[in-house]
């Protein structure tokens, strides 16, 4: 399942950290919790990949090489990588 640009904000990211947190704490990081934890580092991940992009366009702008640099691997993490796992 495809991950969407609307599913990596800020509160996204935190709510991933905070669970990805307790899932260490608790030491549930194999097994069944795998994939959950392999989920949420995309949410950071991604949610990290999308704010440079949005900063680069915001501070430079839209066409400077930060930019579309950013924005090309941002995009291309989202169609590689932007995949849920079940």
């Amino acid at each position: 399942m495809q991950i969407h640009e609307s599913d990596l904000g800020r509160g996204a990211a935190l709510a991933a950290s905070k669970k990805l947190q307790d899932m260490v704490q608790r030491g549930r990081l194999g097994g069944e919790f795998q994939f959950g934890v392999m989920n949420q580092l995309k949410i950071i991940r991604g949610h990290v990949l999308l704010h440079q992009a949005h900063s680069d366009r915001k501070e430079f702008g839209p066409a400077s090489l930060e930019a579309r640099e950013s924005t090309q691997v941002f995009c291309k993490w989202l169609g590689t990588e932007g995949f849920w796992y079940d």
